[in-house]
């Protein structure tokens, strides 16, 4: 099989991915012309992969203004053939938007608790008139 270059000049290190996941991220990115690297190194490290925005590597990736991504930009780009701009992969911007989709799930399920709850007490009372007329 035939390797793209999409990740010809780029340095990924990762945190926060099981073993098994990172053994899988550095083989993409080496088949695909990118270098993985155990440890983010400052002026080398070129994109971090994160599976949230906690930890040391994350802290200092962003510190240092390197894009942090999901795993998601490592197949998205391999698919495409091309290394894509990882402004839609941030991770920081993924969590807050999964945050907000959870909040307002949460909100929802309130306010279909909060119905439900109404109809029954109307209910009762038809029952109640019904019973005592």
């Amino acid at each position: 099989m035939k390797y793209l270059k999409c990740f010809q000049g780029c340095v990924i290190s990762v945190t926060g991915i099981d073993f098994e996941k990172r053994e899988t991220v550095k083989k993409v990115v080496e088949r695909n012309g990118g270098v993985y690297e155990k440890n983010l190194v400052q002026g080398r490290t070129t994109h971090l992969i994160a599976a949230s925005t906690e930890g040391r590597k994350y802290k200092h990736a962003v510190d240092w203004g390197l894009p942090v991504v999901s795993e998601t930009w490592i197949s998205d780009c391999v698919e495409r053939g091309v290394c894509l701009s990882t402004r839609r992969y941030d991770v920081k911007e993924l969590e807050k938007q999964e945050e907000e989709r959870r909040r307002k799930q949460m909100e929802e399920e309130e306010s279909r608790k909060k119905e439900e709850s109404l109809e029954r007490e109307e209910d009762e009372k038809e029952d109640e008139n019904e019973l005592y007329g």
